[in-house]
């Protein structure tokens, strides 16, 4: 179970980080909210976030930006290590959940902050806090990390294609499993995403190699395991969510 060392609210500072880290086995904390922004950097390893609108994917290099009193909760995978930053003012990046990515310079400030308990910050610390916050406003921002399915009946089908992917690639293939007729299927998710089943669909694969490529996974293995016929056939559908092959997307998000 994840759970905060310290209260992050009795701290009237503009910036509160800490650490978390798993061994073997993932965590997953309670839906909790907080009354200062939240902003969950990826620091190794996979974090999948549940908020109000969906399910977000949190790769290395990347934050997760949640506003003060949204209802989230976090499974941090094993062997993972991720840095919570508490942020005031409470809406400083907006009152919408986002994935920010990270250069060299957001993640050192990262590493400062999430190594520093809150009763040891400095004068000098909240200068740099300040500049951290300023550098966050240019980071881009990414909605592809996001999955948004609101409706209770699709939720069945998010858990058997995070362990089975293979096996449901067809909209026939998901509708019976959840046992409802295609076009039922097709307008649940159309509802909750604006999206149509094959979009949704690959924007799921492309969350589910995200995580596994994070863990160390080797390409084709990842292929395989999503049902590509081929490693090639996998590329092209990473590089249309993200606009770069596997290994530029490791390269450039070191």
């Amino acid at each position: 179970m994840i759970e905060d060392p310290f209260n992050v609210d009795d701290f009237a500072l503009p910036v509160v980080g800490l650490e978390l880290t798993t061994s073997d086995s993932a965590s997953q904390s309670q839906l909790h909210t907080h009354k200062k922004g939240q902003l969950i950097v990826m620091l190794s390893g996979t974090l999948t976030t549940s908020a109000y609108d969906g399910l977000w994917l949190v790769p290395k290099a990347h934050g997760l930006w949640i506003p003060a009193e949204v209802p989230h909760y976090n499974i941090l995978g094993a062997h993972s290590r991720a840095g919570l930053l508490f942020i005031e003012p409470a809406n400083w990046l907006g009152d919408k959940v986002c994935v920010i990515a990270f250069n060299q310079l957001l993640s050192a400030m990262c590493e400062h902050f999430t190594s520093r308990m809150p009763q040891s910050l400095t004068e000098a610390d909240s200068r740099l806090a300040n500049v951290f916050l300023e550098q966050l406003q240019f980071a881009p921002r990414h909605r592809e990390f996001h999955l948004a399915l609101k409706s209770e009946r699709l939720r069945p089908l998010l858990t058997v294609l995070s362990s089975e992917p293979a096996q449901f690639r067809t909209l026939s293939a998901c509708a019976s499993y959840v046992a409802m007729s295609e076009r039922t299927l097709s307008r649940l998710i159309y509802k909750d995403t604006g999206m149509s089943f094959g979009q949704w669909r690959r924007q799921w694969s492309g969350l589910l190699a995200l995580q596994a490529l994070s863990k160390g996974e080797k390409v084709y293995a990842i292929a395989h395991w999503l049902g590509y016929e081929s490693v090639s056939a996998f590329i092209e559908m990473f590089k249309s969510l993200f606009a770069k092959t596997p290994r530029e997307f490791f390269t450039k998000h070191p």
